[in-house]
């Protein structure tokens, strides 16, 4: 369960209901960037044979989520970057959504300066454990904590679903991998992580 995709109304949620103060320094002047891990500098070995679904998902998510969300920002998907440009951006980004990613996680901790959200679950300690709700935001389970960095706040993804590990009928672990038709599991997806 710990690994998965982030569904556009996480985003959506953290931007019109959390930080308020972002909606409105989103301009024409505004660059959303996206780590992609979409090359070979930083592929980790036997990822590139999913890298045409990977990047197929991540243009659907663009173009018909983040596009939205984050309008009239530009959106800059990052292809040509290594691990330690990626982690540079991550701890040095004014705003930064962490992915269930123990790589994201580790640079968002490291971030001490911008505005940091990290989902509940993830290939960590479930952070549910934190739950304080001290907010009057539903989803937002710490905020302020001394467990955490003051600029983090962790976000509730299981229960709100906004965490997404698999589409109805297209279960994906390491066991279902090799018989998926991965093409139209990434259509799916797409699909199914822009409407919810």
């Amino acid at each position: 369960w710990w690994y998965g995709f982030l569904t556009i109304n996480y985003y959506q949620y953290i931007i019109k209901t959390v930080t308020n103060y972002y909606q409105d320094k989103i301009t024409d002047k505004t660059t959303v960037w996206i780590l992609s891990q979409l090359t070979n500098k930083s592929l980790r070995e036997g990822e590139d044979k999913y890298m045409k679904e990977c990047d197929y998902l991540i243009n659907y998510m663009v173009d018909h989520g983040f596009s939205k969300i984050f309008n009239p920002a530009k959106i800059h998907i990052v292809y040509d970057s290594d691990m330690n440009d990626d982690y540079y951006r991550m701890i040095h980004a004014p705003l930064l959504f962490c992915s269930p990613s123990t790589f994201c996680f580790n640079a968002a901790v490291a971030n001490v300066n911008g505005l940091v959200f990290i989902p509940s679950v993830g290939p960590w300690v479930d952070l549910n454990i934190l739950r304080q709700n001290e907010t009057n935001n539903i989803h937002v389970i710490a905020q302020n904590s001394s467990l955490i960095p003051m600029n983090h706040i962790v976000i509730e993804t299981k229960e709100s679903g906004f965490h997404c590990n698999h589409v109805d009928g297209y279960l994906y672990t390491k066991n279902t991998m090799n018989s998926l038709n991965l093409t139209l599991y990434a259509e799916k997806l797409g699909e199914y992580l822009v409407s919810h």
